[in-house]
């Protein structure tokens, strides 16, 4: 993962996320970035979930969370005060979902 560091006007190499993934949903809440889901190195979609703290000493910048309850790819998912919403995708089926599903950042839970 890159980021901008304003200061030097550049690109700059961080820890690597904990899995490898394509496809997956980026969103930015509170200053922390957000990843749901994606696909493996093998093509199969992901419940995986994970927060990246740019301000966290650089061993603990990656943080797992309880994954989704639903293996998804290509989600669409927006920040709404202390709530994520995932919506859709595609399952490991390669057929669009219709599920809808929302993870509370203070309660720390989907």
């Amino acid at each position: 993962m890159a980021s901008d560091i304003s200061s030097a006007y550049g690109w700059q190499t961080v820890d690597p996320m904990p899995t490898k993934r394509v496809f997956s949903t980026p969103v930015e809440a509170g200053g922390l970035l957000y990843v749901l889901g994606g696909c493996d190195a093998k093509g199969l979609p992901l419940n995986d979930f994970q927060v990246y703290n740019p301000n966290a000493s650089k061993k603990n910048r990656w943080k797992g969370l309880p994954n989704m309850p639903t293996k998804r790819a290509g989600t669409t998912a927006v920040a709404i005060g202390s709530k994520i919403i995932a919506l859709g995708g595609v399952s490991s089926k390669q057929v669009p979902l219709d599920v809808v599903e929302i993870f509370d950042i203070e309660k720390n839970d989907m």
